[in-house]
């Protein structure tokens, strides 16, 4: 199932010097029916943090969705207008 990114906190801790050889850390924070909190971390080869951040990550609510398709076909029929196949 896609995820949508619904919200993302950056903080910038300290300038990266370029060329620079960073490890990029992630972790699933939480992890509900719709919705995954995750965490990362960019840091140097010595532990020096460069960056934080947060994400919130929600997948679509499908069902929802086509049912809200299915009554605006069911309306449209009974309306006597024509319906679009997909």
């Amino acid at each position: 199932m896609p995820g949508l990114t619904a919200r993302l906190e950056l903080d910038y801790k300290r300038r990266i010097a370029a060329p620079a050889v960073l490890h990029v850390a992630t972790e699933v924070e939480s992890v509900e029916p719709r919705k995954v909190w995750m965490r990362a971390t960019v840091r140097d080869g010595d532990g020096v943090t460069y960056a934080t951040g947060r994400a919130l990550f929600v997948a679509p609510n499908i069902m929802k969705q086509l049912g809200l398709a299915a009554r605006r076909e069911d309306a449209a029929r009974q309306a006597g207008a024509p319906v679009a196949l997909a």
